[in-house]
């Protein structure tokens, strides 16, 4: 749950479409 919470917050702060791919 920890890696989906910073996943979350490095969303918000970092908009990027590469981020969403790496999943």
């Amino acid at each position: 749950m920890g890696s989906t919470l910073k996943f979350l917050i490095e969303q918000e702060n970092i908009p990027d479409a590469s981020a969403l791919e790496q999943i």
